[in-house]
């Protein structure tokens, strides 16, 4: 998968990491997978409490970073993923 963002692969696996921590359990990291169970794209989201941007209650699900491979978009991944944010 290439670099999804700004940020490097290093920086980008401690964000993971610090999002999933489970003493926090604040966060969740979902993988799309392609046909042959390659990734193809990604979403982090965090249970954030406190001010959130254009959100009147406390705590939300806040999602934090979605990506997809820019060879798959248009095929439902994207949907998917935020889906499962949802749930």
């Amino acid at each position: 998968m290439e670099n999804p963002g700004h940020f490097s692969v290093e920086i980008n696996t401690r964000c993971v990491a610090g999002l999933l921590d489970t003493d926090a359990n604040r966060g969740a990291a979902f993988v799309a997978l392609g046909e042959n169970g390659e990734p193809i794209g990604f979403a982090e989201a965090a249970l954030r409490e406190g001010y959130v941007n254009d959100c009147d209650t406390s705590p939300v699900v806040f999602l934090e970073r979605i990506y997809g491979e820019r060879a798959m978009r248009g095929r439902g991944a994207g949907r998917a993923l935020v889906d499962a944010v949802k749930a």
